[in-house]
């Protein structure tokens, strides 16, 4: 009942008020923007060259369609001098009953000190910010954020063919999504769903209960494609009101293929802490993401929503 009071009191609040809402009535704790970029842009033997030219190419944006500071300056900050390297794959039944029913199993492996250091997530994602909340098992662990993207807008030739472009005049959609990440042993087994519920013991039940009655813990477990990432970090945003949201340039790279190929997958995001902002951050936010997709056409891609898509095991493509 007080949830829903709480909701109905939402409601009925102006523009100011909603980014408190959504954190009120589902303590929500982050927002970040995701952005699909032309994977083929990036130089095959010195990348970082051409993140350089990319973050001249944002800088400008922001300077030009995000409001100054008080001082009168830009609120671009750094550059993309950082960057950061691991595998990435993913897991899901013969089926694809984990991502049909709107959850993915990540795996990150990074090597440190010659050893590896193995990292699984598990992330529920759904566009109910409701649903979204009571999908947190342990509150202190989840992480609550909400995902944002470009609205895709398909069109068909008179060919048949389908092609995708960003809605126009450009707009977003939203995602919720709780994530738990796990370290786990080198030696470790992910083979079965008995094997990831043995680290998320709700997972079978709460996968039944979103409708795949057929699964038990001796079902498979299939890996999808592994691929290299390199993520380059140090630049960001002034939102205002001392609040920062920092970018993300990620490119993948085939496993075998890494430093020999162009990458596959590249995507920019930047990200901030809802606890931090206010709706005037939030539309700083949003006027850069608008901007970003019409700007950036050069560098920008609507042929596919998520890097996470081309990294599931074929039978869910």
């Amino acid at each position: 009942m007080r949830t829903f009071v709480t909701i109905l009191a939402c409601s009925s609040l102006l523009w100011g008020g909603t980014l408190a809402c959504a954190q009120q009535v589902a303590g929500l704790q982050s927002r970040e923007y995701k952005l699909m970029l032309r994977p083929e842009r990036f130089d095959i033997k010195d990348p970082a060259k051409t993140v350089g030219e990319f973050w001249e190419n944002l800088k400008t944006v922001i300077a030009e369609d995000v409001d100054r500071r008080d001082d009168g300056g830009p609120r671009h900050q750094g550059s993309f001098t950082d960057s950061k390297q691991r595998r990435i794959l993913f897991r899901d039944t013969p089926d694809c009953a984990l991502n049909e029913h709107g959850y993915t199993l990540r795996e990150r492996i990074k090597i440190k000190k010659g050893k590896p250091e193995r990292e699984i997530t598990l992330k529920f994602r759904t566009p109910d910010l409701i649903i979204a909340a009571d999908a947190r098992p342990d509150k202190a662990k989840a992480k609550f954020e909400e995902d944002i993207a470009p609205l895709v807008v398909p069109t068909t030739a008179a060919s048949g063919a389908v092609t995708a472009a960003f809605a126009r005049p450009p707009s977003m959609r939203s995602l919720f999504s709780v994530s738990i990440d796990n370290d786990i042993e080198p030696s470790d087994r992910l083979l079965t769903v008995g094997d990831a519920s043995a680290i998320y013991p709700d997972l079978i039940n709460r996968l039944r209960a979103a409708g795949a009655s057929a699964i038990d813990a001796s079902v498979a477990l299939k890996e999808g494609a592994t691929f290299q990432e390199v993520v380059f970090e140090g630049a960001s945003v002034d939102l205002g009101h001392k609040v920062d949201a920092e970018f993300d340039l990620s490119l993948w790279y085939a496993a075998d293929a890494f430093e020999k190929a162009a990458p596959l997958i590249a995507e920019l995001s930047f990200k901030y802490s809802v606890g931090d902002g206010d709706a005037a951050v939030a539309r700083r936010a949003l006027t850069l993401f608008k901007a970003l997709q019409i700007k950036l056409d050069k560098w920008t891609s609507a042929d596919r929503e998520t890097k996470t898509s081309a990294a599931l095991p074929k039978s869910c493509h």
